[in-house]
């Protein structure tokens, strides 16, 4: 069953990861910090197409294994779902790219949920073209 009922209405946090952990600079956090924080890739091409790229491990590799590993991930636009990504503990790296038709300044925010320590969220801008 899903954590939620009605991706048609503004979703805030999936209900299993409240509160979630936020790191507001993962390049200065620590090891277990990096492990955990979600990052968010803004890819603008020259034809007006965006691609959005989320992933854990990106800051430093997290140890995915039967016992310890990211679950789910999730993105949201304006605090709408937009993607969810069911993921394996055999996932090295858990990873998703989707093409997006969002306008800038679209706020995303991603939430990651890692079994062992829970939730925890990075948000991101569209910047203009």
């Amino acid at each position: 069953m899903s954590p939620y009922t009605d991706t048609t209405t503004t979703t805030t946090v999936p209900a299993e990861i409240t509160p979630p952990t936020h790191v507001e600079n993962p390049t200065e956090a620590t090891a277990y910090e990096a492990k955990h924080t979600p990052h968010i890739d803004i890819e603008l091409t020259d034809k007006g197409t965006t691609f959005v790229t989320m992933q854990v491990g990106y800051y430093e590799s997290h140890p995915n294994e039967l016992g310890h590993f990211f679950d789910w991930m999730e993105l949201q636009a304006q605090g709408q779902s937009i993607a969810r990504f069911s993921g394996m503990p055999a996932a090295l790296s858990p990873r998703f790219t989707a093409e997006v038709n969002l306008a800038p300044e679209t706020k995303l925010t991603a939430y990651a949920h890692c079994n062992l320590h829970g939730g925890w969220t990075a948000t991101a801008v569209i910047p203009a073209q």
